[in-house]
């Protein structure tokens, strides 16, 4: 009788080829052939004893089998893996891309190399700046070319103003005469007192000594005896000056300075205006020169047609702006 282990370790052998044999049914659309192996069968089991010669060979054949399935496998499973890969590296296909709707910037910062349009003063527009007679003035009422500098004698800004101004009379002599308005400050209540204590300079005609007096004086707090003293170092009698300063007539005549600047637009000081023209609020030699000279082309024509002198600034601003 035949040895049953060795029967069995056939079987065994071509069970496990047959299971190795067939590969994931998702690695593989269809599995490969099986494996054809001369199984011996029953009888041969019991009636007759393989031989060590026999087995040799068949289990040679069956091992090679195997390692040939297996190297099949192993290559259908890692070209499956590449090819996976491969798909998720690829580039999305145009039909598969959704195109985003553009983007509305609301904010967006002008080019480095755009240049901003910054809006020119305006010299040209002549301002109905009507005179009471009543303000301070240097040089002659029949000059050609009327300076109207509204400022205030307390203001630190002014004082810069002053060196160009002192300069243009310098240079025009008896062509150009500037005339003083009062402009306090707004809710300054330091600036209204300066302001009355100009109008009552104004009353007693010290009114330029006045100024120069004020803009050498020190830091002092601005109260009525810093007032009183300097109008007693300019020689005007202070118990006049006192009345005056705290006098309804002063305040009217801030009020009609205030009611010609809102007429003509003058909202900061210094203002100054050239025959009825606006200028910069800081401005230099080289626009009020420029200026000057426009005016006095224009006075030499008025006085080729015979306009007196005294009339000419009247006649200028007569038809000028004014802000309603």
């Amino acid at each position: 009788m035949a040895k049953p282990h060795k029967c069995i370790a056939v079987l065994l052998l071509l069970t496990f080829a047959c299971a190795r044999a067939l590969p994931p049914e998702e690695s593989v659309p269809e599995p490969p052939a099986p494996v054809v192996v001369a199984t011996p069968s029953t009888a041969q089991c019991e009636g007759t004893e393989p031989q060590e010669a026999d087995l040799a060979p068949m289990a040679a054949s069956i091992e090679a089998r195997l390692a040939e399935q297996m190297r099949e496998e192993i290559s259908t499973r890692v070209a499956a893996e590449v090819a996976l890969q491969l798909a998720a590296m690829a580039p999305p296909s145009v039909a598969a891309i959704k195109v985003a709707p553009a983007r509305v910037e609301r904010n967006v910062e002008p080019p480095a190399d755009a240049v901003a349009e910054v809006p020119q003063f305006d010299t040209e527009t002549v301002w109905r700046v009507s005179l009471s007679g009543m303000e301070p003035q240097l040089g002659p009422r029949t000059a050609a070319i009327t300076l109207v500098l509204w400022s205030s004698i307390d203001c630190a800004l002014c004082r810069q103003q002053v060196g160009v101004l002192d300069e243009i009379i310098r240079l025009y002599g008896e062509r150009v005469r500037l005339v003083w308005k009062s402009h306090p400050a707004p809710q300054s209540e330091a600036d209204e007192w300066a302001a009355q204590a100009a109008c009552a300079a104004i009353r007693q005609d010290r009114f330029w000594e006045y100024r120069q007096r004020f803009r050498e004086a020190g830091s002092e707090p601005r109260n009525e005896s810093f007032f009183v003293s300097i109008a007693k170092d300019v020689g005007m009698d202070p118990v006049r000056f006192r009345r005056d300063m705290l006098s309804g007539a002063c305040r009217q005549h801030l009020d009609a300075d205030r009611d010609i600047a809102a007429r003509v637009g003058i909202v900061a000081v210094p203002s100054l205006t050239v025959n009825g023209r606006k200028t910069p609020e800081v401005v230099s030699m080289e626009v009020l020169q420029e200026i000057i000279s426009e005016e006095l082309a224009k006075v030499a024509a008025m006085e080729v047609d015979g306009i007196a002198a005294e009339r000419i600034y009247d006649d200028l601003v007569a038809d000028g702006e004014v802000q309603r």
